[in-house]
């Protein structure tokens, strides 16, 4: 945008000085005007272009520069010596550019550790040690001195990504992928910065106790992952694990095995539930057993006080059965309006045998 305001303002001082001529001589051949009056007129037509030229000029050096933020100049291609702080400047737009505009405050730099993002460093997913898979972290860090952000290295943003992504290599490539999940809450960077060591050639495990230990301000100012950072203006601040992708093999792995654990569930509590029910089989066949006995021993019993009545085992036999009929007769009677007619010798019979064990049973009482 200078350079076309710079562009403009040539071209008009060009063409005022051409009108000027063309009207000083239109003026003294065509209309005969003395050479005081076309003088004042020349002068007035400049006046009036430098004023367009200074205005024009004024507004394409005004820069603002926004609060928490500087503008890092340069005259002729040389640094001027200090950044131009938060405010109003004027810089004469054919001598002097801004060269960046930095931000003071905390900046977010993600990182994608992945095959998807083939345009992120990191050549791909992370190698763990029983699979490949990737990783996404947000990098939190601020720029505490601009110059040696912009002059010391080149492409900051996409320098402190390769770095800080060679250190998440170096820590999780040591684990496996379930133990890496485990530790991305725990990760600090505070803690991680020490741990490594960039020059090893493989990598280390580290407990959660390591990562939760406390580190000193001054034990992270020398670590090699910190002293790269201030060699090039930025200090970090940390660095939070947003998430770490498991591979679609190991989700139907996953699956399968969470599946089988389900139907192991329900094949113990099927097999309980048969025990228990063979279990109440068992106890109602020897119930049953049970009171089979019970009633034997109830009708030996019964047949060994008609015995000891009528003295004649056919006699007590046919007794019983005739009492077995007369109940269930009994039975039927119950709500119905029925007579039953039996024989005269068997129904003395009867009579005589039940007062025989009555009178037995006052006896034994």
């Amino acid at each position: 945008m200078k350079k076309i305001w710079a562009l403009f303002c040539l071209i008009s001082l060009f063409l005022s000085v051409v009108l000027a001529g063309t009207l000083v001589i239109t003026a003294n051949v065509v209309l005969n005007i003395s050479i005081w009056l076309s003088s004042l007129l020349i002068f007035l037509i400049v006046v009036i272009e430098l004023t367009s030229i200074t205005i024009l000029t004024l507004k394409a050096s005004w820069v603002q520069t926004p609060n928490n933020t500087v503008d890092m100049v340069e005259c002729f291609g040389k640094y001027i010596g200090k950044p131009l702080k938060a405010g109003p400047h004027i810089l004469f737009p054919w001598f002097v550019k801004i060269r960046a505009r930095v931000f003071l405050g905390e900046q977010r730099l993600g990182l994608y550790l992945n095959n998807k993002e083939s345009t992120q460093s990191g050549s791909g997913d992370v190698e763990f040690e029983n699979c490949s898979s990737g990783l996404m972290a947000y990098l939190f860090f601020r720029i505490v001195n601009p110059e040696r952000a912009i002059y010391a290295i080149a492409e900051l943003f996409r320098s402190i990504e390769e770095r800080t992504d060679h250190l998440l290599r170096s820590f999780f490539g040591a684990y496996t992928l379930d133990e890496a999940i485990e530790l991305k809450s725990y990760f600090r960077l505070r803690n991680v910065a020490c741990l490594i060591d960039f020059s090893a050639n493989s990598s280390k495990k580290f407990s959660k106790d390591h990562l939760m230990a406390d580190v000193s301000e001054a034990d992270f100012m020398n670590s090699p992952y910190y002293k790269t950072l201030e060699r090039w203006g930025c200090v970090p601040i940390g660095i939070s694990i947003s998430d770490i992708e498991v591979p679609d093999d190991i989700k139907e792995q996953r699956v399968r095995v969470l599946t089988a654990e389900k139907d192991n569930e329900v094949a113990a509590i099927e097999l309980k539930t048969s025990r228990v029910k063979a279990k109440k089989t068992v106890v109602d066949a020897e119930a049953a057993k049970r009171k089979t006995e019970l009633e034997g021993e109830g009708q030996s019993n019964r047949l060994s006080e008609v015995l000891k009545t009528v003295g004649d085992k056919e006699k007590a036999i046919h007794f019983l059965i005739n009492g077995d009929k007369w109940n269930a007769i009994a039975k039927l009677k119950e709500g119905h309006n029925l007579t039953l007619i039996e024989g005269s010798s068997d129904a003395q019979l009867g009579a005589g045998i039940g007062a025989g064990i009555n009178s037995s049973n006052k006896s034994k009482n």
